[in-house]
């Protein structure tokens, strides 16, 4: 877990920590654990908490994801933002609440964003070392107003006077906003045709952006996007193979503006989400609704070609959503090493460029299936593996996919 500690730092426990351990294909330094630290405020503004931090807004260790190494031991994060770059634990930063990561097949992170109360896109993000995806400053591909003198929220046509951040005055003028950094990220562009519903600043009024030829950054705004999976093994038939998936935790209003949530979105859905990579700048992707009428999706697991749903809403469900499988018989595998427990296990091998290797584990030596913790395409190099997590006394092994 996560513990917070003297001086606002944070340090580490064992147990609690949800993540998700995978290393992009063909890099180094998988020993990792990536963390997402949420936002403080909604939007940037000062939030207190009653007295007990005045005048504070975001801090050093909130709006950013973090990289541990899984073989560390009472590490500390400490609310020094030169620190936490010279130890090398900020990943990237500017990021309202990426409340799910995973990697693509390709090796590319990506993080889902929860934004603020404010009718603004909801993102896609594709994180990359070192760069800043524009929290407080920029939102959903917007600028906040709040950040320019004399901003005034009774004219703003993207404020829902629903919202909690609008009745609490949080939305003013605020003439002491901090000026913004340079180079900022932005979200993935959405092409549509689905969860692309946006408010236009000018006359209020709802536009489905591909209809008007408007790439979105990413998604309805409140849609609350969560369950970020790909099919990184290929196991699902086209048009879905090697696509990631996306759950919507709101719910919208599928024809209008009735609830404070989605608008002409109806939302607590599983969306395809095609990605098309645009050079070394960002991507866009093709957003397609698949399933709908989910109460308050919260999470998600891909295992082959079905994808599990859990539902926070109502009975709390668990849904099954079964896709055509791949037509292309699995590769042969190659067991490379024993079966090592725990700690002890530590393997060195000449890869072959081009083939998948595979680190699993298991809880017992000879269980009905073994567990990937790592995948990653063999380069010609010589790679050596450990126990990725001290203390947890599984069973290790690597194996590769023969063509």
């Amino acid at each position: 877990m996560v513990v917070a500690g003297q001086n606002g730092s944070v340090s580490t426990q064992q147990n609690g920590v949800r993540s998700r351990l995978q290393r992009p294909r063909g890099q180094p330094g998988w020993h990792h654990l990536y963390v997402n630290s949420g936002s403080r405020t909604d939007h940037g503004e000062v939030q207190s908490g009653g007295g007990a931090f005045p005048d504070t807004r975001e801090v050093p260790l909130t709006a950013k994801i973090f990289r541990l190494p899984t073989r560390g031991s009472n590490l500390a994060l400490p609310n020094d933002a030169d620190a936490l770059r010279n130890a090398g634990y900020l990943f990237c930063e500017g990021l309202r609440n990426a409340f799910d990561l995973a990697f693509a097949p390709n090796g590319d992170l990506f993080g889902t964003e929860n934004g603020p109360d404010r009718d603004m896109s909801e993102e896609l993000n594709w994180l990359r070392p070192g760069l800043h995806y524009g929290f407080p400053w920029r939102i959903g591909g917007t600028d906040n107003p709040q950040q320019y003198r004399g901003y005034d929220p009774s004219s703003d046509r993207l404020l829902d006077r629903r919202f909690l951040a609008y009745q609490a005055g949080y939305y003013h003028n605020d003439p002491t906003f901090p000026p913004a950094p340079a180079n900022l990220a932005e979200p993935v562009l959405n092409v549509g045709p689905d969860a692309d519903s946006y408010r236009d600043p000018t006359d209020g009024s709802i536009k489905d952006a591909s209809e008007q030829g408007v790439k979105l950054s990413t998604f309805t705004a409140h849609r609350s996007p969560l369950g970020l999976v790909f099919d990184a093994a290929g196991a699902m038939a086209p048009p879905f193979q090697h696509h990631a998936f996306v759950l919507s935790w709101t719910a919208g209003d599928a024809n209008g503006t009735s609830v404070p949530g989605p608008f002409k979105d109806a939302s607590e859905d599983l969306v395809d989400v095609e990605l098309t990579k645009l050079g070394d700048t960002n991507y866009q992707a093709r957003i397609t609704r698949l399933v709908g009428g989910f109460l308050n999706p919260i999470d998600s697991e891909i295992i082959g070609n079905r994808i599990y749903v859990l539902e926070y809403g109502g009975n709390q469900g668990l849904w099954e959503i079964t896709f055509p499988p791949s037509a292309t018989p699995p590769a042969a595998v190659k067991i490379l090493s024993p079966a090592i427990r725990g700690n002890d296990f530590s393997f060195s091998f000449a890869t072959e460029t081009g083939l998948r290797y595979e680190v699993q584990f298991a809880e017992t030596l000879n269980p009905t299936a073994w567990n990937t913790v790592m995948n990653f395409t063999g380069n010609g190099a010589v790679s050596s593996v450990s126990a990725p997590v001290a203390g947890v006394q599984r069973f290790y092994r690597v194996s590769v996919a023969l063509k």
